[in-house]
C-alpha cells in the first residue's frame, strides 16, 4: 500500500498535476518596493537645483549681510575685525580665521564673475549637501540594502530643511557638518590622519564640532590613532588659520593705502577683545592715534 503523502509539506512544494510550485506565487509576499541608488540621486539632483534657484532669486537672512559686512571689513582691518567696539549694535566677528580667507575667494568670485555675494555664500553649502549624503551612503556600507536605510536616504537626499538651510539661510554649518561626517568616515577606514585633517576643517568654520572632541578620544582604542589624530588637528588649524594680511587706510581719505601687512594669527583666537594687544601689540590708527574701526572706513 502506497504510504499516505507528508500533510506536513508545503503546498508551494506539493503542487498539482506534477506542476511542483504552483502556489508558491499566492502564499509568498511580494518583497517590498525600495527606492533605488539611481532614485536618491535624482532626488539629491532636484535638490540640488532647488538650492540654487533660491540662491539665485533671494537675498537669504541677515547673516548673509553680517558676512558680507565682515568681507569689506577684512579687505582694510584683517585680523582687527576681531576687535570692534562691545558698545556696537552690530555683532562681532567671531569665526574662525579660515572664514576671512574664505570671504576673500568670495569678494573675487563676486567680481569675476559679476553674480552676487548672496549667491556664492550659498554655493559651498549647496553643493556640500551632496557630497554629505555620497559619504553616508559609503559610510553605511552592506546597510545601504536595507530598507529603513534607503528610505533614510531617500529624505536626506530631498529633505526640506537643508533645501531652506542650504539654499536660502546663507550660513556654513550645512559645510561644517559635511566635515564632521567626512570625519567619521574617515575613522573608521582608519585613516585617522586624514580624519585629524577633516576635523580641523569643521573646526575652521564653526566651533561647534569641539564638542565631539570627548567622543573621538574614547572611540580612538590605541594611544598612536589618538596621537596621530589629534596632532593632525592642531597642525591643521594652525596652517588654515596663517597668514592673514590687513591694509591700514591713511586717516586723511578713509581709503587703502596699499600699505600691507601680513601676520600670523595661528589658532583662533577665543577673546577677540584682548586679542590684538596680547598677540601683535597695536591697533591700526589714525593720526590722532585712535584706532580705525570699520565705521569710519569709506568703501
Amino acid at each position: 500500500m502506497r504510504p499516505a503523502q507528508d500533510i506536513r509539506k508545503p503546498l508551494s512544494a506539493i503542487g498539482s498535476k506534477g506542476n511542483p510550485g504552483r502556489f508558491s506565487s499566492k502564499l509568498e509576499t511580494p518583497p517590498a518596493w525600495l527606492p533605488s541608488g539611481r532614485l536618491i540621486a535624482a532626488v539629491a539632483f532636484i535638490a540640488i537645483l532647488l538650492k540654487l534657484v533660491l540662491a539665485l532669486r533671494t537675498f537669504g537672512t541677515n547673516d548673509i549681510y553680517n558676512y558680507e559686512r565682515f568681507m569689506i571689513w577684512s579687505r582694510y582691518l584683517g585680523v582687527d575685525v576681531y576687535r570692534p567696539p562691545w558698545d556696537w549694535d552690530r555683532p562681532p566677528f567671531m569665526h574662525p580665521p579660515f572664514l576671512l580667507h574664505m570671504l576673500r575667494a568670495l569678494e573675487w568670485l563676486v567680481q569675476t564673475t559679476g553674480m552676487t555675494f548672496a549667491f556664492w555664500l550659498r554655493v559651498p553649502g549647496i553643493f556640500a549637501d551632496s557630497i554629505c549624503l555620497w559619504v553616508v551612503w559609503k559610510l553605511l556600507g552592506s546597510r545601504v540594502q536595507e530598507p529603513s536605510i534607503r528610505w533614510a536616504l531617500l529624505m536626506l537626499a530631498g529633505a526640506p530643511a537643508l533645501i531652506l538651510v542650504s539654499g536660502f539661510d546663507g550660513n556654513t554649518d550645512t559645510v561644517m557638518a559635511m566635515f564632521v561626517v567626512l570625519t567619521v568616515y574617515l575613522i573608521e577606514k582608519g585613516r585617522d590622519g586624514q580624519a585629524g585633517a577633516a576635523f580641523a576643517l569643521s573646526m575652521s568654520f564653526k566651533l561647534i564640532p569641539v564638542i565631539a572632541i570627548p567622543a573621538i578620544y574614547l572611540y580612538l582604542d590605541k594611544p598612536r590613532r589618538r596621537l596621530v589624530f589629534f596632532f593632525l588637528v592642531g597642525a591643521a588649524l594652525l596652517f588654515f588659520g596663517r597668514r592673514i594680511s590687513f591694509r591700514i587706510p591713511p586717516p586723511s581719505s578713509g581709503k587703502c593705502s596699499g600699505i600691507e601687512v601680513s601676520t600670523d594669527i595661528g589658532a583662533f583666537p577665543f577673546f577677540p577683545q584682548t586679542f590684538w594687544e596680547t598677540t601683535i601689540g597695536s591697533t591700526p590708527s589714525s593720526g590722532s592715534g585712535a584706532p580705525i574701526w570699520p565705521s569710519q572706513l569709506s568703501v
